[in-house]
């Protein structure tokens, strides 16, 4: 879902494993194509966590998700069979 956020332990859970933790955010941090990937959207289990050495793009990313403009546009972008 659009602008949607878990923590890493709550992706492993439903992945069956919680101790995979560390290693998503460890794949995370060699993404790529982040907005493709929207490895931002995923969290420490005490805040924000860390984005490629980045926490400040990470929060302004989520902040620019939150708003109306970007799900109109996301929507939009989804709709086109690519």
């Amino acid at each position: 879902m659009t602008g949607e956020t878990q923590t890493y332990g709550e992706i492993d859970a439903r992945l069956g494993n919680r101790k995979w933790a560390r290693a998503t955010g460890s794949a995370c941090s060699l993404n790529q194509h982040a907005m493709v990937i929207l490895c931002h959207r995923f969290l420490s289990d005490k805040g924000l966590g860390q984005y490629n050495g980045r926490i400040n793009r990470k929060a302004n990313l989520l902040e620019w998700e939150s708003h109306n403009l970007f799900k109109t546009l996301f929507q939009l972008y989804r709709s086109f069979d690519i």
